[in-house]
């Protein structure tokens, strides 16, 4: 019903429900007339039925008695003048058909009616039954009448009569109110059109008015009201409505000529502001570009004076002094070296905050890597009584690709801070391989340890654990800052566990790729060996008796002398001798010396480590090495196991090889050319190689470096890059267009990589920077020395 109306008008609808409600009305009228007269035609016709059954049966008693069937057939006959009676049978008292009527003309209907009405031809109930018995169907009407002599049924009567006449009436009837509902009909739309009017008219007004005020916008249009009912109250409820919207539209109006305003003045406001924010932006850029240009050259500046201090400083402590003199040099070195130290660590966080540094990836030794970093800072442990760890996991013992230089600074960093802030106990580096298959840096200590709160803190440039530790340990508080962006930048992870009084583990995960797996293993025949190390302190037993065991030593582990005493007899006793004695650094027994001596007796060889090389006179089977325990230098002791005097020799330091190294190519007597303008580096170089096997010579600026070059050849010229009037590079170019191909390196205190390529496109074939170690400056000579006759290298490099 709801879609029927959906779509029309509301005329139409009122029109509609008046017209549906008089046809409804009219039909149910018309119905039940109808049905009136079908059940009076019924009732009459039943009762008419009735009274020609009554009085035929009275005439058909006698011939029923009298089975006289031609009587009974004479008085059925007279039902022929009966225009509806179509058919009559006459039962006897066996119910047996005795006589019959049969219109000649209705056969048919006949026979169609009493398939109907008795189906098996005349049933027993009706033929037993005592009563008249009328039966309906749609075209016939039947009645059976039981025929009683005397209270007794003789037979029965059954007339079949044909109703068409009703049919006939109430099709008659049924187009009578046709016609009529039709008439009705149309009277009542016609009346419904003009009587709904008071109501659709103000409606559809309504309607036209709103759909005017949607087109044109102009909400100054008002419905007009034509009564006072509900469809008045409609119409002042929407012209309220479009009276508010009017007052709305008059607000916004008023407000977004304001927003407008204020839109442009805030617009202009942001260009200002965007303008003011370039220009400030220029300006911090400048300003960064300038000050990564004053750290660059203030680096330089404070690096070349520190070529004097420290170079004269280890040049002096090489000289005979006495005992103060020596401990005052020293600490001039060790101050210098942590002024170095500051120095690298602004520059390197000036680049890192500046961008512009970036990894130079190569192929790393990570077993070597690791060891050089412990060796380098053991004496700084020793000096503050610590006892100092290094442990490398076989199964990461690989060569990968990464930056050496930045992965050495990362441990460097992390190790120095460890023994900064441990008073006692122990340090320790381990590497090992992360469970997801990363190499795994470990950098442990005794310290003072770091309050969960301030963890997050430490990582942030400037920034130490408290106020009080700048002062009391000292530092620029960088130093984890730069590991921190570091790790980030080789993809690793930086990890830190640590809790006040209890130490601190710093943990790098870094996933480097891997190029080749090195092995570490006894030579032939020194597998199984039986090793014995005394060592009391715990964590220290415990790497150093693993570090063993992985490299192919049978090693147990004592604590006590009396229970080296005992172990050594019990394997006298068995016949079983002990091949190697280690007598840790953690041993601190001042007759140390003495029960190495001692177990020498009993034992083949005696490994004793030490902090320093004993100048004590050296005794067969008793060799000192120096600690920490390395896998090098275990090596090292395997291979001096094979000899022939069964000795383990002792090792030589850095300076001493280098000494040794000098002393043998003495007769060489190849000739350098240092130009510099700083006088210091110039006597430092000068004396330096006083009674070496290199002779020097001397230029302060360019000029002299051309009139020295056009006198005399030179195995290397060692360049300072800035000079007053013309620098290194121009002197360079110069040199390489006259056709000079001695190689020349940059001498500078330069630490930007834009400076090194500069020296290289200028023609240098490699730089040492300032301050640089005797150490450094040998090992160039001597580099330069083997490829004397070969074509220039490409560019490297040595940093001090």
């Amino acid at each position: 019903m709801s879609f029927f109306f959906h779509h029309r008008s509301i005329r139409n609808k009122l029109s509609l429900v008046v017209t549906s409600a008089c046809f409804a009305v009219l039909l149910l009228v018309s119905l039940l007339f109808g049905s009136i007269e079908y059940v009076s035609f019924r009732q009459k016709a039943v009762g008419g039925l009735q009274t020609l059954s009554a009085v035929l049966g009275g005439h058909l008693k006698q011939p029923l008695m009298d089975r006289n069937k031609v009587q009974a057939k004479q008085v059925l006959a007279a039902l022929d003048s009966e225009a509806p009676l179509r058919a009559a049978y006459l039962f006897d008292q066996a119910n047996k058909p005795f006589a019959q009527y049969l219109d000649s003309d209705s056969i048919s209907f006949v026979e169609a009616s009493l398939r109907h009405d008795i189906p098996g031809r005349f049933p027993a109930d009706w033929l037993q039954a005592e009563k008249p018995v009328a039966h309906y169907g749609l075209h016939f009407l039947s009645l059976y009448t039981p025929i009683y002599y005397q209270n007794k049924k003789i037979g029965g009567l059954y007339l079949l009569s044909d109703v068409s006449d009703l049919n006939q009436r109430l099709f008659g009837f049924s187009l009578v109110v046709l016609l009529a509902g039709g008439a009705a009909v149309g009277f009542a739309w016609s009346l419904s059109g003009w009587l709904q009017k008071p109501i659709s008219e103000p409606v559809l007004r309504l309607a036209e008015t709103m759909r005017n005020i949607s087109a044109t916008g102009n909400y100054t249009l008002r419905g007009v009201k034509h009564s006072d009912d509900e469809i008045g109250e409609l119409v002042d409820g929407f012209n309220e409505m479009l009276e508010q919207i009017e007052i709305r539209d008059r607000k916004i109006e008023v407000h977004q000529k304001y927003l407008e305003q204020t839109v442009n003045e805030r617009t202009a406001e942001l260009i200002a502001t965007v303008r003011d924010l370039e220009q400030a932006r220029q300006q911090a850029e400048a300003a960064n570009q300038a000050k990564s240009v004053f750290l660059a050259n203030m680096t330089h500046e404070l690096r070349t004076p520190l070529v004097g201090v420290l170079g004269m400083n280890e040049l002096l402590i090489e000289s005979p002094l006495d005992s103060q003199q020596r401990s005052l040099a020293e600490s001039v070195q060790q101050s210098g070296q942590e002024l170095l130290e500051l120095i690298n660590e602004i520059l390197d966080f000036s680049k890192i905050e500046g961008g512009h540094l970036s990894l130079k990836v190569k192929q790393v030794d990570l077993l070597q890597l690791v060891e050089e970093v412990v060796s380098l800072l053991a004496d700084r442990a020793y000096s503050k009584g610590l006892e100092l760890i290094c442990y490398v996991d076989p199964d990461a013992n690989w060569e990968v690709e990464a930056d050496p230089q930045r992965l050495r600074q990362i441990l460097v960093n992390l190790l120095g801070n460890a023994i900064k802030f441990t008073r006692q106990g122990h340090v320790g580096v381990t590497l090992t391989n992360s469970e997801n298959g990363h190499f795994l840096f470990e950098v442990s200590d005794t310290g003072i340890g770091i309050d969960p709160r301030r963890q997050s803190s430490i990582f942030e440039p400037f920034s130490q654990i408290d106020g009080s530790t700048s002062r009391v340990f000292g530092g620029s508080g960088l130093g984890l800052s730069i590991v921190r962006d570091l790790t980030r930048m080789m993809g690793g992870e930086l990890h830190l566990e640590s809790e006040p009084d209890r130490g601190s583990v710093f943990a790098i995960e870094l996933p480097l790729q891997r190029i080749k797996r090195n092995s570490v293993c006894l030579p032939e025949g020194l597998s199984e060996q039986r090793a014995l190390l005394l060592e009391p302190y715990f964590p220290a037993s415990q790497s150093r008796l693993q570090m063993l065991s992985d490299l192919g030593f049978n090693a147990e582990l004592v604590t006590e002398t009396e229970e080296l005493w005992n172990y050594l007899k019990k394997s006298s006793d068995h016949k079983a001798d002990i091949d190697l004695v280690i007598i840790s650094t953690g041993y601190r027994n001042p007759d140390r010396y003495e029960v190495a001596l001692e177990v020498s007796t009993r034992c083949q060889n005696v490994l004793l480590l030490s902090h320093k090389i004993s100048t004590q006179k050296k005794v067969d089977r008793v060799h000192e090495m120096l600690s920490p325990l390395l896998w090098s230098r275990l090596l090292q002791a395997g291979l001096f196991l094979t000899q022939e005097e069964n000795s383990v020799a002792s090792f030589k330091s850095e300076e001493e090889l280098s000494a040794l190294s000098a002393d043998a190519t003495t007769e060489k007597k190849d000739r350098i050319l240092v130009v510099d303008d700083n006088i210091s580096t110039r006597e430092l170089i000068t004396v330096s190689l006083s009674g070496s096997a290199w002779l020097c010579d001397v230029a302060c600026d360019a000029n002299e470096a051309f009139e020295a070059v056009s006198r005399q050849n030179y195995l290397l010229i060692l360049m300072d890059v800035n000079m007053p009037g013309i620098d290194g590079l121009d002197a360079t170019r110069t040199l390489r267009e006259q056709g000079l191909e001695t190689p020349i390196f940059a001498l500078t205190a330069h630490g930007d990589e834009r400076i090194f390529e500069d020296c290289r496109q200028a023609g240098m074939q490699g730089y040492l920077r300032k301050p640089f170690r005797q150490r450094e400056l040998f090992s160039l000579l001597e580099e330069q020395s083997r490829l004397a006759e070969q074509p220039s290298a490409s560019c490297h490099g040595t940093q001090g």
